[in-house]
């Protein structure tokens, strides 16, 4: 029975009768109800028949066959028709139609015709193919791109009895050794037996396996063989393997594994290190936020290092003046506290770690003091952290851990950023000792580079200069206000002609000299020794050609080496001339200029602080409010809004305290 897919190109009263008749005789019809719809049908889908009304909505058969013929040549087409005479019939069998039958014939009829056109031509097709000669065959083998062998089961231990060349050359054996032989030669010692076995299903069914075998120089390779049965008459008589070298393939993927294996051990290195060391970052945060005095800082650190798994004991150091030692300020873990007093370090990974300001991890060979070797604490090994910030160096922290691998690269790198966040916390902490404390020491360093800029405006001025304030203008750039002792127009001058500074404004001139503000080109040293702790006090020029001396108030206990090495690196002809430890000048409390700098904007405070080193405020003004203005690069009426709203919110401030 006919299973081929049938077009039907018919809107008659007929058609639901042609179709139930070609469904019932096993066709496959599909309708179209018009000739533009039948084309579509023909670009959609593959039919193995036509058949076709021959009036139609929008044509006849012979439109629908001039469509066919445009994507399938050799479909066959069968009009059947209620609507045809001879003309049509003789017209039909012109234009090359399959076959033409009548309607009034029946759907019997119409099947019988397309059983006849599809077969004739399928069968006259199958004819024309011709038998491929035995000769053929045993070419394709010879010249087939893979090894290819063929066994007799029917013998003793299934001997080769045929090899082609591909196979010849892919194991390295000749056609005289091969064959008479079972495959038994390819095997070796890692040759799986699980895979030998597998093949010898190949009797029965088709098996594919993977295997380690060879070659006739003893290299091994990887050969997949897909191996199955021929028979004779439902005999088995040969059984057929094709060979295929995959050794690339599978050296691709076993690098693949062990790029996988690899990627797993770093995952769990990175959790094993992320796990102890992301929550000692937070710990150490935690104790820097919540504590103010430095031995509490260092006792509270160690605490938090040995309650980590892995760690054992940890030593907090400070550096004294005697080069190369360490005094030990606070310890905690396995095997007490050690005793505070000064350890010599020359030559020990303790030395590098203060030399490099890296983090260095104890070896096999290293020499440690005995009362800080890590054998001491029960530990394999020691990490120093040095403790940097800036220029300076607060210490470092010792910690012991357990195992030889207990720490990795990137821990030391987690353990670095560590010791940066401790010696940051300890900054900040002499900074605020700076403004508590009610000493303080006092530095002088005099400055003669002429790119200093308040020495550079003294010689363009030919007058002294006098520092006034620091402040933080737009972007937190840093600016100074300075008495410059020359007229309005001889400072714009100065200004305009000094390299060393980026921006300048005159703000007022009076009593023959001029209030300025300028920002600093190069503003780095000024900022460092903010992040010292250290505050300006005191910057004057005595004329041109005379050094710049610049007094600062420092923490007690500070770097002054550190803070001097600041400066020198800046400026050339730097000279500390002066150091000293002094009271504190009487200030403001600190709870007043706290609740000031709450209530104030950015924008507030330098209105305020501008109209005061202007002189705004005394009789008669120096300067005008437009003119201040102009230094903030706002409108006037927008700038006296700041400074009225600055003055009552100091006051509101002052009167509420």
């Amino acid at each position: 029975m006919a299973t081929a897919r049938t077009l039907v190109v018919d809107r008659s009263e007929t058609v639901e009768e042609t179709i139930t008749a070609l469904e019932a005789e096993g066709w496959d019809p599909t309708v179209a109800e018009s000739v533009s719809e039948a084309a579509a049908r023909l670009r959609s889908l593959r039919f193995d028949a036509v058949v076709t009304e021959h009036r139609l909505p929008d044509g006849d058969a012979f439109d629908v066959l001039e469509r066919i013929r445009a994507v399938e040549e050799t479909v066959p087409v069968v009009v059947y028709t209620a609507h045809g005479d001879e003309r049509v019939a003789g017209q039909a069998v012109a234009a090359d139609i399959a076959a033409y039958v009548r309607k009034a014939a029946g759907p019997d009829r119409l099947c019988e015709t397309l059983t006849d056109v599809t077969v004739t031509d399928h069968v006259t097709g199958a004819v024309g193919v011709p038998e491929l000669p035995a000769g053929a065959l045993v070419r394709a083998l010879e010249e087939a791109p893979v090894g290819v062998t063929i066994s007799d089961p029917t013998l003793p231990d299934s001997p080769v009895v045929y090899a082609n060349p591909a196979y010849r050359e892919l194991t390295g054996y000749d056609e005289e050794f091969v064959l008479g032989r079972s495959h038994d030669y390819l095997e070796g010692p890692d040759t799986a037996a699980s895979a030998i076995a597998e093949l010898e299903r190949a009797r029965e069914d088709p098996v594919v396996v993977e295997m380690l075998n060879y070659r006739e120089d003893g290299d091994p390779f990887w050969n997949r063989v897909e191996a199955g049965p021929i028979r004779d008459d439902g005999e088995l008589a040969f059984v057929l393997r094709v060979h295929t070298d995959v050794t690339e393939r599978r050296e691709r993927e076993s690098r693949a594994q062990q790029r996988v294996a690899a990627l797993r051990d770093e995952r769990e290195s990175l959790e094993r290190v992320l796990g102890r060391t992301s929550e000692l970052v937070g710990d150490v945060a935690e104790i820097l936020a919540g504590t103010t005095e430095r031995a509490d800082v260092e006792r509270q650190v160690c605490e938090a290092i040995v309650a980590r798994d892995g760690f054992t004991h940890a030593v907090f150091g400070e550096f004294p003046s005697v080069e190369n030692t360490v005094t030990v300020q606070a310890s905690a873990g396995a095997g007490g506290t050690v005793e505070t007093r000064e350890t010599d370090l020359s030559g020990t990974l303790f030395a590098r770690a203060r030399e490099q300001g890296t983090v260095e991890v104890s070896s096999a060979t290293d020499q440690l003091p005995s009362r800080l070797a890590p054998d001491r604490f029960g530990a394999a090994s020691v990490a120093v952290v040095p403790l940097v910030y800036g220029r300076t160096t607060y210490g470092l922290v010792a910690i012991y851990t357990e195992g030889s691998e207990s720490l990795d690269r990137r821990e030391t790198l987690v353990l670095q950023a560590i010791g940066r966040l401790i010696a940051s916390g300890l900054n900040a902490a002499e900074a605020k000792q700076v403004l508590r404390a009610d000493r303080v020491t006092e530095l002088g360093v005099d400055i003669a580079d002429p790119s200093f800029p308040p020495v550079e405006l003294a010689g363009n001025a030919g007058a002294p200069v006098e520092f006034e304030a620091t402040t933080r203008g737009e972007e937190d750039s840093l600016r100074l206000f300075l008495t410059l002792g020359v007229s309005p127009e001889e400072a714009t001058a100065a200004i305009e002609q000094a390299d060393s500074v980026a921006e300048g404004t005159v703000l007022a001139g009076q009593n023959g000299s001029t209030a300025v503000s300028i920002e600093p080109a190069a503003p780095g040293a000024l900022d460092e020794l903010a992040e010292y702790g250290a505050t300006i006090r005191a910057l004057s020029v005595d004329g041109p050609g005379d050094p710049a001396r610049l007094i600062v108030d420092a923490p007690p206990e500070g770097d002054v080496r550190a803070l001097v090495s600041v400066l020198e690196e800046y400026y050339d002809e730097t000279d500390l001339v002066r150091q000293q430890d002094r009271e504190r000048e009487p200030r403001p409390t600190t709870e007043i200029t706290s609740a000031i700098d709450a209530a104030l904007t950015e924008r507030q405070y330098t209105a305020l602080e501008t109209a005061y080193r202007s002189n705004y405020f005394e009789t008669p003004r120096p300067v005008s409010g437009k003119e201040l203005a102009q230094t903030m690069d706002i409108a006037r009426q927008t700038y006296h809004q700041h400074l009225r709203t600055a003055q009552q919110k100091i006051l509101e401030t002052l009167f509420e305290q």
